[in-house]
């Protein structure tokens, strides 16, 4: 991959791919042998066929989230980008829910991700203020 900007460019079309809810456009990101972890705790989806599948069945309506990543580094075909994903109530009018995401990705030769781990954070869950106001140490 090389560069912050062609990691910045595969962000945005991984976020249009995702709103457009065209789980057969997975191609256009992922390699066909590669690898998405969604979960630290359980085994990655292997393959387009897979990740396809994931992504039909997690998908979200075109205009129910926004969402802003920026590469935070790049490493030759390595890269870690962070950002926030926001997610409207059913009247689109207010933010029902707000994570903090971070990606871990392997790139090809051709720019398309090997590996794709991610890990998120909703706001409020598990954030100090919110063990705080439960009363627990930290």
């Amino acid at each position: 991959m090389g560069d912050s900007a062609a990691v910045a460019d595969w962000v945005r079309c991984y976020i249009d791919v995702w709103r457009s809810g065209d789980h057969l456009r997975v191609s256009e990101l992922f390699t066909d042998d590669a690898v998405y972890y969604t979960d630290a705790f359980r085994p990655p989806r292997r393959g387009l066929a897979e990740i396809e599948e994931y992504w039909r069945i997690a998908g979200d309506p075109p205009d129910a989230f926004e969402a802003h990543y920026d590469p935070l580094i790049v490493s030759g075909d390595h890269a870690v980008v962070t950002g926030f994903s926001r997610y409207f109530d059913d009247s689109r009018s207010r933010v029902d829910k707000e994570y903090a995401n971070l990606f871990v990705l392997t790139f090809a030769a051709d720019g398309r991700c090997t590996e794709y781990r991610e890990w998120y954070m909703l706001r409020g869950e598990d954030g100090p203020a919110a063990l705080a106001a439960a009363g627990a140490h930290t």
